[in-house]
């Protein structure tokens, strides 16, 4: 009975190291998968202080190496740290008026302060009768990306909600076009993302 017992105790031993050491291998791949899965470039850009002084600067923006145009704009959404001639300084909304960042992709990105909000930048996607902005949050677990619309018009605000969760919210974007039904028209018909969104507020504003 007591090599039985010897045994068991024996295996009990090795399959608790196993799992040890497979925990350990599991934690030390996710850490690797998220260090890999983050890539930093240093990035050409400007900022406009509240005085209105037009300053160049550079601005690291990071991304996603298996999604090349994924841009993890949440971490300059609510402070941003670029480098201008006198080094590295960190600006919050309301501290500058904005900034650009020009992508590696190509695509320049303009940041504004919204005097309505002391917490985020919102991204500038357009301005007219009808301006349209999205603003990059954190997700409170996985510390991704969410993605809100908001659009402003006759000095009142219509958010969409998270772009990555909303089904269709398409009745709010008709009815901020509902004064001109040629736009109107195409938008009912046209497919729901944010590429056509942006498009069909620049052509209401036109």
């Amino acid at each position: 009975m007591k090599q039985f017992e010897n045994l068991d105790s024996t295996m009990g031993a090795r399959n608790h190291l196993k799992n040890k050491v497979s925990m350990k291998v599991l934690v030390m791949l996710s850490l690797i998968l998220v260090s890999i899965s983050v890539n930093a470039e240093e990035c050409e850009g400007y900022y406009v202080t509240n005085n209105l002084d037009t300053i160049q600067c550079k601005i690291n923006i990071s991304k996603n190496i298996f999604h090349k145009d994924v841009y993890h704009f949440h971490r300059i959404s609510e402070r941003v740290r670029l480098i201008d001639a006198e080094g590295t300084k960190n600006f919050s909304p309301q501290e500058i008026a904005s900034f650009v960042v020009i992508v590696p992709n190509g695509d320049t990105c303009k940041f504004v302060s919204v005097q309505t909000d002391n917490r985020y930048f919102y991204r500038e996607m357009a301005v007219g009768k009808i301006s349209m902005f999205l603003i990059y949050q954190t997700h409170p677990y996985d510390r991704s990306m969410l993605t809100d619309c908001i659009f402003f018009k006759n000095n009142e605000s219509t958010k969409l909600g998270f772009m990555n969760t909303i089904r269709n919210q398409r009745k709010k974007v008709s009815l901020l076009l509902s004064d001109n039904p040629e736009v109107l028209a195409k938008w009912e018909t046209a497919k729901f993302n944010l590429d056509t969104l942006q498009e069909i507020i620049k052509e209401y504003n036109r």
